[in-house]
């Protein structure tokens, strides 16, 4: 092992960023019409790609991530999400964020960006699943 001092992971951050936003509350997303909220994972898609490199040989870094959920599914589950608003506040309170500069904390990196990339639903017809996800870019050096 090397006598570098060891970093937390930047998608430790990012999780604990996302964990900050008020819909996000006891690893659930805060949907007041489902009375149990609904469980979510933030995952790791595409770790430390290199975004943009410059001609000194220094390089700003990207990480794609997932915040998703999966559900039974029946008619009224989306309904109910779309309904209360968790996709458009989530978005609206990241871009708040943004405005502000308020990024993860990170050690030994400068965080410069964090947004939403894409956003979706996606049905499994066999076995009665929804899968709600947003995929989410954070950008920093």
């Amino acid at each position: 092992m090397s006598n570098k001092t060891m970093q937390k992971p930047v998608i430790s951050s990012i999780c604990e960023y996302i964990m900050s936003c008020p819909f996000m509350e006891n690893g659930k997303v805060d949907i007041p019409s489902l009375e149990e909220g609904m469980p979510y994972s933030i995952d790791l898609a595409d770790e430390g790609k290199i975004y943009k490199k410059y001609t000194d040989g220094t390089c700003i870094r990207q990480i794609i991530f997932k915040l998703s959920s999966i559900a039974l599914y029946d008619a009224q589950l989306r309904q109910k999400i779309v309904k209360d608003g968790f996709p458009q506040y989530f978005e609206e309170w990241l871009e708040e964020q943004r405005a502000e500069e308020k990024y993860p904390t990170l050690s030994g990196y400068t965080p410069i960006d964090i947004q939403i990339i894409e956003d979706g639903w996606a049905f499994s017809e066999k076995e009665e699943t929804a899968r709600f996800q947003l995929i989410g870019r954070f950008i920093y050096k």
